[in-house]
């Protein structure tokens, strides 16, 4: 039922926000979990205030619930009360949904997230109560499932009814009214003011005047985390205010008790402002590229890696995690005062501070120890991959919302793509006159694998891989590389997009056609008579990088075996590459295929050489660019896959061929070999 306007107050209440968190914390509701019994009446509970405050359902729909599929999101509109500026929404949002029962107990979930919805709440009472109306219509989203990998949220942005275009801004609240790891006081953090130094300004100054200590941080610090991470490729201004982590973060003992209602009432004051400030504003501010912005961020650090010092002992911090952050504190300083915007140094010392800090949050979040790989892996994803990686999610949750689901069965889907940053990608000219090209293209997979019986079990996964290239040789030489490249997954749009991507760096040229109109003008303009000739041609040439891309093309085209079968034999090339050129070989229909390898038995050429390993030379490009976190990991790898094969041949790896294609083992006995072939293969 809902409330009568009498009973409603314009101003932000802290009785208020306590009533509404220990409501919504409340033992008896058993932590909120999606689809249960209490879940809807926590969606009651909301609806009746959205009701109160004159909201209007969102877009095609009826009333404020939007179902679907596991769960229901709470949305209200606030119409805008200037004809110019209505049509333009600001979405503010709070997941309402925790974690439910487990083994532990009750999950409440008082500051994750019944502060959020609170907070939200008082907004929308505010501002609809307001003298004057704000001129942009207000979107209060309660979402489900954020616990769910933001499905909630995600799901939202794939609605029919959802125009991005006429979204203005985005401020999503998720935990407040506690301190970060329990020691820093009156603060409140806002992700996402790197690109609009205007507005981290004005919010900074509405926290001093409202006694909170506003602390900006880049978006690329905090990940891939939130409900606003499904509109952070919408290029408006999209904001996360939080208190950050605490010791009863994702435990029991996130009661309604143990939240400073004080402090949360002075950070909802701030947020509403905000939302106010966006609503009312003649023009949003335009992002751009600003260093400041990157030294505000750098400025927050310093301030929590200090008082994280001044209260080791109290978070039970080590000595050696406490000379780490002092070193940290020290580098994040001489960045501050250095003039100019160092892209490359600021990225690495951000790197290198997640990679040190992730232990030291792991003292109040200790599900952190389990995943401290994974977390590091997604940073360096999330900050060259974030538009493509978020696309990845939507489209695995548009699939997942637009299938049935049966009492029994299972929903399987996998969506892939690749992606090439900036920063992935090298072409330089070498002193020597040729050029070198080395990238790192990355595939993003996003899946899940539910069964369905008497409940849904399974979930959702994202999953990263990716495989580096690199091509010595003229600019021709490199361009025929890259196409010989593409060709190896021409039907997949997101992977042929990377390599055009390459291939207007290289050539300096944009590109005009797609790569398949691309290759044939190539191979008229060389004077080939097909596609075939021209691969067949390629394979044969003396740069071995070029040869061995070309050897990857050819099973698949008429000689191609033929072609393969001469290069294995030729003792002049390179071995690696013929080494290569064997283990192309899948299958043989005749005895040709056999043969050559039968004639190589004898050689005891090594044919793993450090030296032709692109990614061990000292000057590969991303030893401590995109993946250096990942790179010792990498280099032990590569290290021990030479070491297990430096001693290894080619008549080695021919034996091992010949048994696998045959099924028989007469070691490098090349006579009996002849003799077997003879009998079996005609």
């Amino acid at each position: 039922m809902s409330i009568s306007r009498e009973h409603l107050s314009v101003e932000i209440d802290k009785d208020e926000l306590s009533d509404h968190v220990h409501f919504l914390a409340d033992r008896r509701l058993k932590g909120r979990a999606p689809r249960s019994w209490e879940s809807k009446t926590v969606r009651k509970y909301i609806n009746s205030r959205y009701e109160s405050y004159g909201l209007v359902p969102w877009g095609n729909s009826e009333t404020y619930n939007q179902k679907f599929k596991i769960g229901t999101n709470v949305v209200g509109v606030l119409p805008g009360s200037d004809p110019n500026l209505a049509d333009e929404i600001i979405i503010l949002t709070a997941h309402y949904d925790h974690l439910g029962r487990g083994k532990k107990g009750i999950y409440v979930g008082a500051c994750d997230n019944a502060s959020g919805v609170a907070a939200l709440l008082e907004i929308a009472e505010q501002l609809s109560l307001a003298e004057f109306k704000p001129k942009r219509s207000i979107c209060f989203a309660s979402f489900d499932c954020e616990e769910m990998m933001t499905l909630g949220s995600f799901a939202f942005t794939c609605r029919d009814d959802f125009d991005k275009s006429k979204i203005a801004a985005v401020i999503n609240v998720d935990l407040l009214g506690r301190e970060f790891m329990d020691i820093m006081e009156n603060s409140l953090f806002v992700v996402g003011t790197e690109k609009y130094p205007q507005l981290r300004n004005n919010i900074v100054e509405s926290g001093n005047k409202r006694g909170i200590d506003i602390l900006p941080v880049s978006t690329d610090i905090v990940g891939p985390r939130g409900d606003h991470v499904a509109f952070e490729t919408l290029n408006v201004p999209v904001l996360f205010f939080t208190c950050g982590l605490y010791k009863d973060y994702h435990k029991v003992t996130d009661t309604p008790d143990r939240i400073y209602y004080e402090k949360m009432t002075r950070s909802t004051k701030v947020i509403a402002q905000t939302v106010t400030d966006f609503a009312n504003a003649e023009t949003i501010e335009v992002s751009q590229e600003s260093d400041e912005s990157e030294r505000s961020s750098l400025q927050t650090l310093v301030k929590v890696f200090e008082t994280i010092l001044a209260n080791g002992d109290r978070i039970s911090m080590t000595a050696k995690q406490a000379e780490s952050l002092g070193a940290l504190i020290e580098e994040a300083t001489k960045l501050i005062d250095t003039d100019g915007h160092n892209v490359k140094d600021w990225y690495l010392f951000k790197r290198e501070a997640v990679k040190q800090v992730m232990p030291i949050l792991a003292l109040v979040d200790s599900s952190l120890k389990e995943i401290d790989q994974q977390s590091l892996w997604l940073y360096e994803f999330y900050t060259g991959h974030r538009e493509v990686l978020t696309e990845a999610m939507r489209q695995g949750v548009k699939y997942f919302l637009g299938k049935k689901i049966y009492p029994i069965g299972r929903l399987k889907f996998q969506h892939k793509v690749y992606d090439l940053s900036d920063d992935d990608l090298v072409f330089r000219q070498k002193d020597n006159g040729l050029y070198e090209l080395h990238l790192i293209q990355t595939q993003i997979s996003m899946g899940f694998n539910i069964r369905i019986f008497l409940g849904m079990k399974g979930g959702l996964g994202m999953y990263f891989n990716f495989r580096p290239f690199s091509c010595v040789g003229t600019k021709d030489e490199i361009v025929d590389y890259c196409l010989l490249k593409w060709r190896a997954n021409q039907l997949d749009s997101s992977y042929s997009k990377t390599w055009e991507k390459v291939i207007e760096n290289v050539t300096e040229q944009p590109m005009a056609d797609c790569c398949r109109q691309y290759v044939q003008s190539r191979i008229k303009e060389k004077g080939f008579a097909n596609e075939q000739q021209w691969i067949l041609q390629l394979a044969q040439s003396p740069n071995p990088d070029l040869a061995e891309a070309a050897i990857y093309s050819m099973k698949e085209i008429d000689g191609g075996y033929q072609a393969i079968s001469r290069l294995i034999e030729d003792r002049n090339f390179r071995p690696d590459v013929r080494e290569a050129a064997i283990r192309r070989i899948s299958r043989y229909t005749n005895r040709s295929i056999l043969i050559p390898l039968i004639n190589v038995l004898d050689d005891e050429t090594l044919y793993h050489k450090k030296e032709d390993i692109h990614s061990l030379q000292e000057s590969y490009p991303f030893k401590d660019t995109t993946l250096a976190v990942l790179w010792d990991q990498i280099i032990e790898s590569i290290e021990k896959q030479y070491q297990a094969k430096k001693d290894e041949t080619i008549s080695d790896v021919a034996l091992e061929k010949l048994k696998e294609l045959t099924g028989k083992d007469f070691d490098k006995d090349k006579d009996t070999w002849l003799d077997w072939i003879s009998k079996n293969n005609k």
